[in-house]
């Protein structure tokens, strides 16, 4: 059957067509050739099949004679993965505002230019932080698009207003597993002019194999996209600063992959410097469905004086993370987050000053894995946590759930459920108001010290003297 599509395909498409039909039986299947098969395809037509129609589509109808879309071997590419392919790429973007590049691997020697408004679009299918290639190998992409990328002294692309990338793949074949330190690349994505005036870009299904910087977004105003990408890094994925009006990062994933530190026998955390997503200075950054692995530090917000991060986030997890989230300021509202087996959940770090830091939580679990406080606030700002689960490390003395060593701090929390033996919420004198409504503590527990302010009503099992009922 698989052959039958296949010849079925390359006979059909005798025209120049961006969007095809081709017969399995009575059926029309119509397919788009620039995407891999999605769901519907791959359930109803077997997924290697389809991919042999698309293969054979890019291969035959999209090339040279098309208007508005080139295929990347009719410009000399050899895609064999040690030719250079740079200056083919290169023509077929100055040539093209739609640049195709069949399930090859494409090797890079200097940077490519993006001219405003090109899209480039291959065959790669997002990988999860679990399916790490080991060897540094390609299998793990199957057929898709790969950029093989060793140049060490410019990015690998310089991208513009407008440019759009999609299913494509970026590996860096000399970050192997036996360094000692990783290669300090230049970043796989880099905005011309320094970013000043470029918005409108955008990536979907990408995978980031060990760059050590994935994406630079600086001095851009939006609205940017980043949906649906897979990064391994040993230090930084995503950079948004000076600008983000509007970005919007979805339904993507970060590890440090084998530059994981297994700091004891039960936890393996990111690599040291390793970063997720860090955001600066962003106005309207939005989020959702996140999932932070294996980082140093999963997100972080952080903003200097004058400055601003404003933003949502939906749906995030941070799972045997140093940090899962960084924050040195920033107004966000967050919701549905998991923190699982991070050392802290959240953190905020001592001796930055930032006026009007809010942020509110909605809806969050924090398990323990080796935690010692699964939120820690070590300068000022006001914290609202509504409804979810708060675990505190089983038995372990003088550690809690929160800790506060913040003057002038407002923690406000309301049904949440404080699970686990330890103390949920500790050096509260440090605030100036502490607001517990409708928090279940689990058993008869203390709050350790007492704050300036102490507002309270409905709390179950919170010992007598110190707010409880």
């Amino acid at each position: 059957m698989k052959r039958f599509l296949a010849v079925m395909a390359l006979m059909i498409f005798v025209c120049t067509i961006t969007k095809a039909q081709t017969y399995s039986g009575n059926t029309i299947i119509q397919l788009d050739p620039t995407r891999p098969p999605d769901t519907g395809e791959a359930q109803k037509y077997g997924a290697a099949a389809i991919r042999e129609i698309k293969r054979a589509l890019l291969n035959s109808t999209i090339g040279t004679n098309s208007a508005n879309s080139g295929n990347v071997l009719n410009y000399g590419a050899i895609g064999n993965g040690a030719n250079d392919d740079t200056v083919a790429i290169q023509t077929a973007l100055y040539s093209n505002s739609v640049v195709v590049f069949p399930p090859l691997n494409y090797a890079l020697s200097a940077s490519l230019i993006i001219p405003p408004g090109r899209s480039l679009i291959g065959y790669s299918t997002p990988a999860t932080p679990y399916n790490y290639p080991v060897q540094n190998s390609l299998p793990l992409l199957g057929a898709g698009s790969v950029f093989l990328i060793t140049n060490t002294a410019q990015p690998a692309f310089i991208y513009n207003s407008g440019d759009r990338f999609q299913g494509l793949s970026f590996l860096y074949p000399n970050q192997t597993a036996n360094l000692t330190t990783p290669i300090v690349y230049p970043p796989t994505f880099s905005m011309t002019n320094n970013g000043a005036s470029v918005v409108d870009f955008g990536w979907d299904s990408c995978n980031f194999i060990n760059p050590y910087i994935g994406i630079v977004a600086t001095n851009a105003h939006g609205p940017g996209e980043f949906k649906n990408l897979t990064f391994w890094t040993p230090y930084l994925g995503i950079w948004i600063d000076n600008g983000g009006d509007s970005d919007f990062i979805f339904n993507t994933r970060f590890s440090s992959g084998y530059f994981a530190n297994q700091t004891n026998s039960l936890v393996v955390y990111g690599s040291t410097n390793s970063t997720g997503i860090l955001v600066g200075r962003a106005d309207g950054f939005r989020a959702q469905n996140l999932f932070f692995y294996l980082m140093n530090i999963g997100l972080k917000t952080t903003t200097n004086a004058g400055n601003y991060v404003f933003g949502s986030i939906v749906d995030m997890e941070t799972d045997s993370c140093q940090y899962g989230w960084w924050c040195e300021g920033a107004t966000v509202m967050a919701s549905n987050w998991r923190g699982n087996d991070s050392l802290y959940d959240f953190y905020v770090p001592p001796n930055v000053t930032y006026n009007n830091t809010r942020v509110t939580v909605s809806n969050l679990a924090m398990d323990p894995g080796t935690q010692i406080y699964d939120i820690w606030i070590r300068s000022q700002m006001n914290l609202t946590l509504h409804g979810g689960e708060i675990q505190s490390e089983t038995n372990a003395a003088g550690l809690a759930a929160i800790r506060v060593d913040a003057l002038s701090s407002v923690l406000h929390c309301d049904n949440i459920f404080f699970s686990g033996t330890s103390l949920p919420i500790t050096n509260t004198s440090q605030f100036a108001t502490l607001i517990l409504i409708g928090n279940d503590f689990n058993r008869t527990n203390t709050i350790a010290n007492s704050p300036s302010t102490f507002r309270y009503s409905g709390n179950t099992h919170l010992a007598d003297g110190t707010g409880g009922p």
